[in-house]
């Protein structure tokens, strides 16, 4: 057969072959390439896609800014009404809405409302200083038709045979400090007086300003409170129906919004006249002082203190950073022939240049005893910021009290599931914990009485078990000193018991408010936020329930703990979906006196307790 005759009998099947064969060699080479193979395992990309469906889960819809109540204010003025007299119209002076009665009784037109809104505070640690932030309240212009106010000053005028002026004014701010079990003092700031007095001329917006720390490694609470002046009604005297200083002061917001004033005037009028009432009896009586230096009252004005902020709060340290290895023997100083029980301690020293900062390079170790100041003397080193040797101190104000071995140390709480009794696919959540055997040692501070505990340094491993949920929340096996010599300011030890999460019925607790709000948005997973068994919260505000609809462990994580990159936990901030607090983890090293019992509400926990004694 010639070639052009074979070509037609079998052109068309080599030319299906070729393409075929074409076709299979791109898939092979598509399927054997590398390069565009993911870089993320399975369950690195499993996780992602988990993420990416939460995220879409809570899309909430936009929240608006709030627009003014001018509407508001605009009724509130078209609903007064001027005063109706038998004389003849045009032998009246003009009328004036301020002596309106509508709403309650005589004299309500007289009163002006004052509000004394509570300040802003922060505290932060800066090793060895503390960085202190206050604020004025936020107060915008509320209407010069409205009689209710809490601008920084505010002036009223009203005509009655002649003018009349009501005013109220911020004076200053009064600053306090509370450190550990101590009483509350007050706080000498840069731009303030010895008394704690802070002039609102000093205070510049989200400005914060630094003081060198009081008493390392102890609980700092700061808290202020307005001072202000106000030509207020003598709420003592007799009533009299045209007073002429008519300001009523208030700790805190006194009406809802322009559309309440008139109801608020209302009832002010009538308590004020029985003298008698829970609005009256919640209005602000004047004081003697404190006065701001250089300050002096107007005609009519009299003092008065805001209420007190909420209370910002932290746990202060040094330059000076130590940690404790364990225990062992060393010798006795007082007889070289003998042992004694000992301590062996990290210590390492922040060094500044400047705005620089830098740590020592290694930490020392040292061995300390009972009665042992905890410190050195003298040590020589090479200087961080530059290649010659110098020598150092690195004191503490703490003697060794007492050294303990055996302490059970709980390192983590787990949460996994359980099979039922009866059987199925459900299973219940049982809380459990990893308990350890470790050492211990007590500080003391001989100036302030203060006692501190050390705790053994040791390596923490998570569970292998991929079900199991432990608090606090780790990935990865986690050296205690590694991470105290690797970044000491980083670093926390959360001490002999870390906080256990808390139990919750079914159907009570964060998880139904959860699923209320889900049933609400209309969600489709909404049945996934419902379990029949206890489920628990974690002080790191996760909650952990069994899922009846997909038969699995579920999670909300609203602080992101177990999407974050840091192995070390971070310290929980105050408030859990239960409204508690939620405790913040010990500070290096040391575990510091519990404050008084107020310090709890500002998530600081109590640290851990030996037998017999309170530390």
């Amino acid at each position: 057969m010639s070639a052009k005759s074979f070509l037609i009998a079998h052109g068309e099947k080599l030319a299906v072959v070729a393409v075929a064969g074409g076709c299979a060699l791109v898939l092979w080479s598509a399927a054997s390439d590398e390069s565009i193979r993911p870089k993320d395992n399975q369950q690195q990309i499993e996780a992602i896609n988990a993420k990416i469906s939460q995220g879409f889960l809570k899309n909430e819809a936009p929240v608006m800014k709030e627009p003014r109540p001018y509407l508001d204010q605009l009724l509130g003025r078209l609903s007064e009404q001027a005063p109706i007299t038998p004389t003849m119209a045009w032998l009246t002076a003009p009328p004036d809405k301020g002596k309106g009665t509508a709403g309650g009784g005589p004299g309500d037109g007289f009163y002006y409302f004052y509000e004394l809104l509570t300040p802003t505070v922060s505290i932060k640690d800066a090793v060895g200083a503390l960085e202190i932030g206050v604020n004025a309240p936020e107060t915008t212009q509320q209407g010069l038709g409205r009689r209710v106010s809490s601008e920084a000053s505010r002036r009223w005028e009203r005509n009655d045979k002649g003018p009349i002026i009501n005013t109220g004014r911020h004076l200053a701010l009064q600053v306090e400090i509370k450190i550990g079990d101590g009483e509350w003092r007050p706080l000498a700031l840069p731009g303030g007086s010895k008394d704690g007095i802070l002039p609102l001329a000093s205070l510049t917006r989200d400005a914060l300003r630094s003081i060198p720390t009081p008493e390392p490694w102890q609980l700092h609470q700061i808290r202020a409170r307005i001072i202000a002046a106000a030509t207020a009604l003598d709420l003592a005297a007799p009533w009299v129906e045209r007073p002429r200083a008519s300001v009523l002061v208030t700790s805190g917001p006194a009406s809802e919004g322009p559309t309440k004033d008139e109801a608020l005037l209302g009832q002010a009028a009538r308590e004020v006249k029985a003298k008698d009432g829970a609005l009256f009896k919640s209005l602000l009586r004047p004081v003697e002082g404190p006065l701001p230096p250089g300050t002096k009252l107007e005609a009519n004005e009299r003092l008065f203190l805001g209420p007190w902020s909420p209370v910002a709060a932290v746990e202060a340290t040094a330059s000076v950073r130590f940690a404790l290895v364990g225990l062992s023997t060393g010798m006795d100083p007082n007889d070289p022939t003998k042992s004694r029980d000992v301590g062996r301690f990290l210590l390492l020293r922040l060094f500044a240049k400047g705005a620089e900062r830098k740590w020592m390079e290694k930490p020392i170790e040292e061995k300390f005893g009972q009665g042992d100041v905890l410190g050195i003397k003298d040590h020589t080193m090479v200087d961080p910021f530059g290649a010659a040797k110098i020598r150092v101190d690195l004191p503490t104000p703490f003697v060794v009290e007492k050294l303990v071995k055996d302490q059970k140390r709980i390192i983590y709480w787990s949460l996994k599931p359980k099979a039922r009794p009866a059987g199925g696919k459900d299973r219940d959540l049982v809380l459990d914990k990893k308990e350890v055997a470790t050492d211990i040692v007590v500080l003391k501070n001989p100036d302030s009485g203060s006692e501190l505990v050390l705790t053994k340094l040791i390596s923490i491993s998570p569970p292998a078990n991929a079900d199991t949920l432990i608090y606090p929340h780790r990935t990865a096996t986690y050296s205690e000193k590694d991470e105290f010599a690797k970044a000491p300011s980083d670093f926390r030890q959360w001490g002999l018991q870390p906080e256990a999460p808390k139990a919750y019925e079914a159907g009570t607790g964060p998880l139904a408010d959860l699923y209320r709000a889900r049933k609400d948005e209309g969600a489709l997973d909404a049945e996934n936020y419902a379990t029949d068994t206890t489920y628990y919260v974690m002080p790191d505000a996760r909650v952990v329930w069994w899922d009846t609809v997909e038969h699995k462990v579920k999670i909300e994580d609203p602080r992101g703990v177990m999407t974050a990159k840091s192995e070390a936990p971070a310290a929980p901030p105050a408030g859990d979906p239960a409204g508690e607090a939620a405790p913040a983890p010990q500070q290096p090293g040391p575990a510091p006196k519990p404050a008084a019992p107020s310090g709890a509400a500002f998530g600081q926990p109590p640290p851990p307790t030996l037998p017999g004694k309170r530390p």
